[in-house]
């Protein structure tokens, strides 16, 4: 979770390797719609070193009251939508076997990416290192 913290940090730092969207909803107890927001969750990610048109998806998080109301999808779809829009090819996406107890990679294989990389044991035994990509049109 530290890792996520700091990319998100970063991200709202302004640092050119990260970007972040955030998904927020306004107080509805408050009744006022200028209130305070809640952050529902958050997608960290940013151009991939060394290349011209790919981008990297470093963290998606959904507040664990709010999932399962397309948040997540919602984010990585604006995610597809603005990288895309600056010339984006290809988002690539590491993440482990095991992470939501592999709902991680159920998540972005809904979403339309494709496994293209495994490497076993990557996190410790039995939790694999699983990359995916997506080619935007």
């Amino acid at each position: 979770m530290s890792c996520a913290l700091e990319l998100l940090a970063a991200a709202l730092g302004r640092a050119d390797t990260y970007e972040a969207l955030i998904a927020v909803a306004g107080d509805d107890d408050a009744g006022d719609a200028a209130g305070p927001e809640t952050v529902l969750g958050y997608v960290c990610f940013g151009a991939t070193p060394m290349t011209a048109t790919t981008y990297d998806v470093y963290w998606i998080v959904v507040d664990a009251a709010a999932r399962g109301r397309g948040i997540g999808r919602a984010l990585i779809d604006e995610t597809e939508r603005q990288v895309a829009a600056r010339g984006a090819r290809t988002i690539r996406i590491e993440t482990s076997s095991l992470e939501g107890e592999g709902g991680a990679v159920r998540f972005y294989e809904r979403a339309g990416y494709q496994r293209v990389g495994l490497i076993e044991g990557f996190y410790r035994p039995g939790d694999d290192l699983v990359t995916l990509a997506k080619r935007l049109a």
